[in-house]
């Protein structure tokens, strides 16, 4: 598809710019790259930092990148994360990318992260997010318990309802040289699975109640 073929493109040619860069890469300079290559392979508009409202994420962050096509469509939205020892925050990120495809306000969306090949080959947590597999949600908030206890503590908002399955599909992986170190990033796909949801605070699965939540494909 469209937005996959590009992304590709863009996260390749995105490598390159950070590898010639003379100062220290930071998740901004990567942010700053994809948007300008994604605008240059894609009809409509390509954004930073757009404003998520969704019903079972009261208060949740922006979104980092977001794909506005000409057509009408919800957009299409990337969660990045960059940095050595950062990829446990991508399991917040599935979560919240989840959330906004179950709720019609994202079309596809997608995970992006850049870190030192050591961290991916260490299996760090969150790395495996990046692989294909299917998350049941009850089963996917008890094994990074400890990751939702903290944020719980460091941020003032948190999941309240989520869907109850998602899947991630492994889209590309690119190596790099970043300060004379070896890096790799990495993308994946999140897709949810069906209308049900979960209630994160007690764990009860409820029936979506929405038409515009719906499966994506």
């Amino acid at each position: 598809m469209e937005i996959e073929n590009a992304l590709v493109r863009a996260l390749n040619r995105a490598a390159l710019d950070l590898q010639q860069l003379s100062t220290v890469v930071r998740e901004r300079e990567l942010e700053e790259s994809l948007v300008a290559r994604l605008g240059e392979s894609l009809p409509g508009s390509v954004s930073r930092q757009a404003r998520l409202n969704l019903e079972g994420w009261r208060g949740v962050g922006n979104c980092d990148v977001v794909v506005v096509s000409n057509d009408g469509n919800a957009p299409n939205l990337l969660e990045l994360k960059w940095g050595a020892g950062t990829l446990y925050n991508c399991i917040w990120d599935a979560a919240k990318l989840a959330t906004a495809l179950h709720e019609g306000a994202a079309r596809r969306a997608y995970l992006v992260a850049g870190a030192p090949a050591s961290d991916w080959q260490s299996g760090q947590r969150g790395a495996e997010l990046f692989g294909s597999k299917l998350w049941d949600v009850p089963e996917f908030m008890d094994h990074y318990r400890r990751e939702f206890a903290y944020w719980k503590g460091d941020v003032n908002t948190h999941p309240e309802i989520l869907p109850r399955s998602f899947s991630t599909k492994s889209l590309c992986s690119i190596d790099a040289e970043i300060e004379g170190h070896q890096w790799q990033l990495r993308c994946a796909r999140v897709v949810t699975m069906n209308g049900a949801t979960v209630r994160v605070d007690d764990g009860h699965e409820t029936e979506s109640t929405t038409d515009a939540r719906r499966p994506t494909h």
